[in-house]
């Protein structure tokens, strides 16, 4: 997936990418996974924040860092996601690029292979 984003504003800026889940149970796995590539070309942000969210309003949040223009695979253990403390009816997952996080403020990365084990 290739996700350009642009947060550069003189206002409070987010945007991103999100899935909905349709209440998966997450409770059996212990880890999320994702594949993150920087675009050297376009630029991109080393920093950005993943979100979870359950189908009972708890959402956890997680800083992803060091993102480099080569693949590499982020396996984020879900109990890492403060905020989310039942994964038994998952709702959406979230990937959010923030003006005051994101630098530079537009880019581009891609992402691939995302699974929970």
């Amino acid at each position: 997936m290739r996700i350009d984003y642009d947060v550069d504003s003189p206002n409070p800026a987010f945007n991103g990418y999100w899935m909905q889940l349709e209440g998966a149970d997450f409770s059996e796995y212990s880890t999320f996974v994702i594949s993150i590539k920087g675009d050297a070309e376009e630029g991109f942000t080393e920093r950005f924040k993943l979100e979870m969210k359950n189908t009972e309003g708890q959402t956890g949040t997680y800083m992803v860092s060091g993102v480099t223009d080569e693949w590499q695979e982020f396996e984020i253990p879900l109990d890492r996601f403060r905020g989310l403390r039942d994964t038994s009816s998952m709702a959406e997952f979230v990937i959010v690029f923030e003006d005051t996080v994101a630098n530079p403020k537009e880019g581009r990365i891609y992402i691939d292979n995302l699974y929970v084990k």
